[in-house]
């Protein structure tokens, strides 16, 4: 009787490594594949969400949203837990709670008031909002900016990528109580006192992420959005001239980006 053709051990052996190299290889590919699907994706959100902010602003008198209601504290340092932030202000332009949302974020879903600002993994920029005291009485109000106030639209920052998640871990770790994450972004940490240091990526406080293949993706008030390496966009060290605001040193950054708002710089 004839032999019948087989495969020897060590042929399948050498077929199933051959195999696992190819897919070895393939995997990292199609991985980078996915992301850039998801940056993309997260772009568009950004691009709508800058559309919504335009058409806020025209029906709020040319008068941008706050990262948070218009409120008066007393000497709390918190806001009401049911206090709306700015995705709420902006839900009514494109009625979708997934545009907050960037698609590679983890422990991210909408998120509409303060308890919850955590969840957004899309940030709006800080600048366009900051609790100030009125000396006066030691209440608080929110910042709000005109549109007449925006010189550079296009560099000045209107929303990037978030690091989201749970503000109360973040808060825990923190002796004043802060539990700032996910809904604002800023370069710089301006609340760790005097002008502050550049932001800790991916931590918590108003920061940003480096989740797109070590970059970040930002929108700007001029409508169009894009993607830096997150290194560009952190202040480069250099110090406020004497004549300016220190809030400055936010805006001599690589990238020659302004995340100021209100406040004149030499660099603009």
């Amino acid at each position: 009787m004839p032999r019948r053709a087989a495969f020897t051990l060590i042929e399948l052996l050498v077929v199933i490594a051959i195999i696992a190299v190819i897919a070895a290889i393939l995997f990292p590919v199609f991985s980078r594949a996915r992301e850039k699907a998801r940056a993309a994706t997260c772009l568009s959100n950004m691009r709508q969400l800058n559309s919504a902010l335009a058409m806020y602003t025209q029906d709020n008198d040319e008068v941008f949203p706050g990262y948070a209601g218009t409120i008066k504290l007393l000497t709390e340092e918190q806001p009401p837990a049911d206090t709306p932030i700015w995705t709420t202000f902006l839900m009514p332009y494109v009625r979708n709670e997934q545009i907050v949302i960037c698609p590679s974020a983890s422990n991210s879903k909408f998120a509409g008031v303060w308890r919850d600002r955590g969840s957004v993994s899309i940030g709006y920029n800080t600048h366009f909002g900051e609790w100030f005291t009125r000396r006066s009485d030691d209440t608080r109000s929110a910042l709000r900016v005109t549109l007449a106030q925006m010189q550079s639209p296009s560099v000045n920052v209107t929303f990037g990528d978030s690091s989201s998640g749970d503000t109360d871990k973040v808060a825990a770790n923190d002796p004043r109580g802060y539990g700032y994450k996910g809904y604002i972004i800023s370069n710089w940490d301006t609340r760790s006192g005097g002008c502050g240091q550049p932001t800790v990526v991916n931590g918590g406080g108003d920061t940003l992420s480096d989740r797109h293949n070590g970059g970040t993706n930002l929108a700007f008030a001029d409508g169009h959005a894009k993607w830096f390496p997150t290194s560009r966009l952190l202040p480069d060290g250099s110090p406020a001239l004497p004549t300016e605001n220190c809030f400055c040193v936010a805006d001599r950054n690589p990238a020659k980006l302004k995340w100021l708002v209100v406040y004149a710089c030499s660099t603009d």
